[in-house]
């Protein structure tokens, strides 16, 4: 597969907000722009060695790796591409994903001469351009991706520098003068179906343009695709986060590795993109998960960068004919085994690394069998850090001769395809590439026809055969071709290639389809597939049918609607709403034989049609509690009410909101009528299913406080509704008294589910009313007593952890501690004056009341006791040398409450740490001390406290978000690199968190990172760690400052060893 995949060099927010470096050396002409001059050094196997070492590059038993050029030769290596014959263009990129400076990227040709596998000669192909992202070679060109454009750049002479350029598709990304290329459209990936398959960063872009006119916008990450000639540009797959490549097969199964949204619950995520597909980021994944595409897999943290479909011999099977991709944070090239299964795949096994390697880019693979693996390693983290970064290595199957590669224009046509049977896939499509720029001759065209017929040739082969004769089809000019659709006509009733005739019919008559007309593909053979009873043929052939424009082929699709398969299901749904027509979904909707899935399939479609027409049909049956359609209706008709609004190019960036279904919302013409068909419907219905009808209203994201206020009304004459209502209460920003007083009531029901007293706490702290704080403590004794952990741990963390005004409550909660000490109040209460008397952030008078409150505790036995408890159940840290000292405390009880502390904490003598204090070091002496020490994880837990690190920094999934999440942190960046970033916080400041200075309206200034950001809000954390929600349209200015929020000098307090133990402390907490 030619290819070649983009490293946006994918930002993980970091626990720093930025990892530095510090290089040997640094040319002074180069600190502001510029590259160096690319060269080839001769190294000795003992520098080679160090180099790999160093790379942390190792290669499993059966590979050899060769360091095929070292920085001086193609520094910050970003994408790779080879040739069939083993030419190897780098995109060198020194701005890498966060710099701006002019003329540090650029693309070089790196060429190994006598065969050793390192690279002897190099040449500038492109001396400088921005953003050099994913490349592929073909032939005499490169294709290049290089934000905001991509662009196709001619070397017809062959001696390695571009003499021409066109460009083919422009703002397919941001440029420089919105933002830096990170989370950008990323790599490109050429299918053997000849169109060039792109990875699309999360920030998307507004209005991207094909050769022939052709425009796209895409709010968000996904996969496009364009003809090499720019023509064709379309969305293929949607709702990713930040996939950085396209991994595709010899039989067009496209892959990549998704990465995190640092801790809001979007993992690194293994993806198959089918076409149609939307895999939910970011509006869909958390609340309306059985909408989308599920991955293939969830690796948790890591961090996903380039990959390539590996199909050449010489692999051993264990490694071969699979896709492969990088992940920088796990250090490794991975292969993953799939395993088809109706339209989409399985992932059988957990992904194998088939090369190690430090801060892995990309890859790809020659027509030798050998792997090029660029490596980001060095000095830099995001941006430039001098000219000594990176390097490429060549890895390849030991002992394996392959043949020598022909010379592919000297070939034949029937020589060429032939060679569509070369193991080799890159030799296979580089003859299809020949074979396709020639004139057709009638020989070659019935020797080509008979290939794709024979059955006794691998359907791999078969399958280029195929698209060798549709790639001829594509503009209107080229019909009739009577002979031609009759070989495909014949091909499409053979079970292994008729999935590929129906991918390929949607290509015919592209220029009529940019026209906004229909297509040119034989209606009968879209009808035939689109009722195949395999799953990957219907899918194709929905796909087709959407892209010919066939809506009269919409009762043909909704088929497949509520199919036991899920892709194609989904599939079929979106196909509908594609193509804008309702009346095949109403119609299986209201059918009385449709099946529950048929149904709810059908219901998928509607939610997706705004029309008058499916509102007129679904209102009917809204009169009639009994009538069978009445729940799907009420969800249909409650999605329905809002739309997806215009994207104007605002309220995006890396911490979208997630609650769905739409992200920026609007309502329509409709809106007012369906919110009274709703309201009229819940009056009807009984007060049993009020509750479930609201919930309903509340996840597609309707204020409609009449019917809240039914609810209430209910629930004061029923006490069994207590249940239903506060589950619709929980994530309303506002009570109504009268709900609040029946719930103060019912904190202190025994008959009630732990997880209702749970919600009954969140929404009794909403008000922040010390009024409320005996019933929200009465709600948590039962939960605790009751041994539910799973109820008990969000509802402690609502009163305490996560509550930003717990200091409003710091008379009540000191009133209560004053009470009977054998009582759990008294202990809950005790907690609460620990939480706010360690906070930053508190008031001046709550932190004062409690500091003196705990003071006085430790000259009271029975209040001491108490106070360690408390303090060894929030694990705070911050009396550490208090509980040391009470070790030897005449009173039995504190004695033992102290030692148990001590056990709990991994508390050790402060004696016994003789290391240095960080403030008395040069930074390399602490980065070397610190390495070399093995620290104690519980006392890193203590200094993770006392540097008050958990203001700005969430450790769990479910915390809400702060700065940048540290739960998975180590799987992304090594120890050493943590503790230079930790050192140097302003360096490199991680994408999302930057400090944004925001001027309001009314004078008021707001200095912090942004934390959650809305198209009506945006929600800030201050260097105090108070949390700031701003109204956006009060909002006057808002710019970015160049220092992190993280102070310098964090560390200076502590010694090495407690440096070094909260780096252990951190490195765990991936491990857990």
């Amino acid at each position: 597969m030619i290819k070649n995949t983009c490293l946006n060099l994918h930002l993980i927010c970091l626990l720093v907000t930025g990892l530095i470096g510090n290089p040997s050396s640094t040319d002074a002409t180069l600190e502001k722009s510029g590259n160096s001059k690319p060269t080839i050094v001769k190294l000795s196997p003992a520098e080679e060695a160090a180099i790999l070492k160093k790379g942390g590059v190792s290669v499993p038993t059966g590979f050899e790796a060769t360091l095929f050029a070292p920085w001086q030769a193609a520094n910050y290596p970003v994408y790779v591409a080879a040739s069939p014959r083993g030419d190897l263009y780098v995109s060198s990129d020194g701005c890498g994903s966060l710099g701006r400076s002019a003329d540090r990227g650029r693309v070089l040709r790196l060429r190994d001469k006598d065969g050793d596998g390192r690279a002897d000669e190099v040449t500038e192909f492109i001396p400088s351009i921005d953003s050099p992202r994913g490349l592929i070679w073909d032939h005499d060109r490169l294709y290049l991706l290089h934000p905001p454009h991509v662009s196709v750049f001619f070397d017809r002479d062959g001696d390695g520098v571009a003499e021409d350029s066109k460009r083919l598709v422009s703002n397919i990304a941001f440029g420089f003068k919105d933002r830096p290329a990170d989370h950008t459209t990323n790599g490109l990936d050429l299918g053997v179906d000849g169109w060039i398959y792109v990875a699309g960063g999360d920030f998307g872009f507004i209005e991207a343009t094909g050769s022939d006119g052709r425009k796209l916008q895409n709010r968000g990450g996904g996969v496009y695709r364009i003809r090499p000639d720019g023509s064709g540009l379309e969305l293929f797959s949607y709702g990713t986060r930040n996939i950085l490549a396209v991994p595709t097969s010899p039989l067009l199964d496209l892959f990549g590795r998704d990465n995190t949204n640092d801790g809001g619950g979007w993992n690194v995520r293994f993806h198959h993109f089918s076409g149609l597909d939307d895999h939910g980021y970011p509006r869909l994944y958390m609340n309306f998960a059985d909408e989308i595409i599920s991955p293939l897999a969830d690796y948790g943290g890591g961090s996903g960068c380039g990959g390539v479909y590996i199909h050449e011999p010489g692999f051993p099977k264990e490694w071969a004919n699979a896709p492969f991709t990088c992940d920088w944070g796990t250090a490794g090239l991975y292969r993953h085994s799939v395993q088809r299964k109706g339209a989409s795949f399985v992932e059988i096994e957990k992904p194998k690394k088939l090369i190690t390697i430090s801060r892995p880019t990309d890859a790809d693979v020659d027509g030798s069998s050998r792997v090029y693996q660029a490596s980001w390693s060095g000095p830099a983290s995001f941006k430039w850090a001098g000219p000594e970064h990176g390097f490429v290595v060549q890895v390849k199957p030991m002992g394996y001769n392959p043949e020598p590669l022909p010379d592919f224009e000297k070939l034949s046509d029937q020589e060429l395809i032939v060679l569509f049977e070369s193991p080799s896939q890159v030799r296979a499509m580089a003859a299809q590439r020949t074979l396709l720029r020639r004139s057709e001759t009638a020989e070659s065209k019935e020797f080509l026809y008979a290939f794709a017929k024979n059955l006794s040739k691998e359907v791999r082969s078969r399958v280029i055969a195929l698209y060798s004769i549709s790639q001829r089809l594509l503009l209107s000019s080229s019909f009739p071709r009577d002979k031609e659709l009759a070989v495909l006509s014949d091909l499409s009733n053979d079970p292994d290639l008729s999935p590929f005739v129906m991918r390929a019919l949607g290509d015919f008559g592209m220029d009529l389809i940019t026209q906004g007309k229909p297509g040119l593909a034989p209606v009968d053979l879209l009808k035939k597939g689109l009722k195949s009873p395999d799953p990957r043929t219907r899918l194709e052939a929905i796909f087709s049918t959407v892209r010919q424009r066939r809506a009269e082929l919409a009762d043909e699709i909704t088929s497949s609607l509520g199919h036991a398969d899920p892709t194609l299901s989904h599939v079929a749904y979106r196909a509908l709403e594609e193509l804008g027509t309702s009346k095949p979904a109403l119609a299986l909707f209201k059918n009385s034989t449709s099946t529950k899935a048929q149904r709810r399939g059908a219901a998928l479609a509607l939610m997706r049609l705004h029309s008058p027409a499916v509102v007129n049909s679904l209102e009917k049956h809204l009169t009639t509690p009994d009538d069978i359609l009445f729940d799907l209706s009420f969800e249909i008709l409650a999605r329905l009410y809002h739309k997806e609004k215009e994207w104007d190019s605002k309220h995006w960036g890396g911490r979208p909101d997630t609650r769905g279904p739409y992200y920026e919302m609007e309502t329509w013409e409709e809106s007012t009528r369906i919110l009274s068909v709703l309201r009229n419907a819940i009056e009807i219905v009984s007060k049993e299913k009020v509750g479930g009808y609201l919930a309903i209203m509340s996840q597609n994201r309707i204020e409609d406080n009449q019917s809240l206020l039914k609810m209430v009304e209910l629930a004061q004459k029923d006490s069994s509704l207590v249940p239903t209502m506060v589950s619709q209460l929980v994530d309303k920003v506002d009570i109504p008294d009268a709900a609040l007083k029946i719930l103060a009531m019912s904190a202190n029901n025994q008959k009630l589910k732990s997880n209702v007293l749970t919600q009954i706490v969140k929404c009794l702290l909403k008000p922040a009313d010390p009024q409320f704080v005996t019933p929200v403590i009465n709600a948590l004794i039962i939960i605790e007593s009751r041994g539910d952990r799973v109820a008990l741990r969000p509802g402690k963390d609502a009163f305490l952890k996560n509550n930003r005004k717990l200091d409003q409550f710091h008379h009540t909660l000191v009133e209560l501690a004053n009470g009977d000490p054998k009582i759990a109040p008294t202990r809950w209460a005790y907690s609460g004056i620990v939480d706010i008397s360690s906070r930053k952030n508190a008031n001046a008078e709550a932190k004062a009341n409690t500091v003196a409150f705990i003071e006085e505790c430790w000259s009271k036995p029975e209040k001491k006791v108490l106070l360690i408890n408390a303090l060894v159940d929030l694990r705070n840290r911050s009396y550490d040398d208090q509980i040391i000292a009470a070790v030897n405390d005449s009173d039995l009880r504190v004695k033992q409450a102290a030692v148990r502390a001590m056990r709990h904490f991994k508390i050790e003598e402060t004696n016994k740490d003789t290391s240095p204090q960080v403030a008395s070091l040069q930074a390399d002496q602490v980065l070397s001390q610190v390495k070399a020490m093995k620290g104690d994880i519980g006392l890193g837990e203590a200094i993770f406290t006392k540097a008050a690190c958990a203001s700005c920094h969430t450790v769990r999934e479910d915390d809400p978000q702060k700065g940048p999440y540290l739960g998975n942190i180590a799987a992304i960046y090594p120890r050493n690199e943590l503790a230079e970033a930790i050192l140097h916080p302003n360096k490199t400041i991680a994408q999302g968190f930057a400090t944004n200075l925001v001027t309001m309206k009314d004078d008021r200034a707001v200095m912090g990172f942004v934390t959650e950001e809305t198209p009506d809000k945006l929600v800030m954390r201050d260097m105090a760690s108070q949390e700031h929600i701003l109204v956006k349209s009060e909002v006057a200015t808002r710019s970015t400052l160049p220092n992190s929020m993280m102070p310098a000098g964090l560390m200076h307090p502590f010694s090495i060893k407690e440096f070094a133990s909260m780096l252990d402390y951190i490195v765990a907490l991936s491990n857990q």
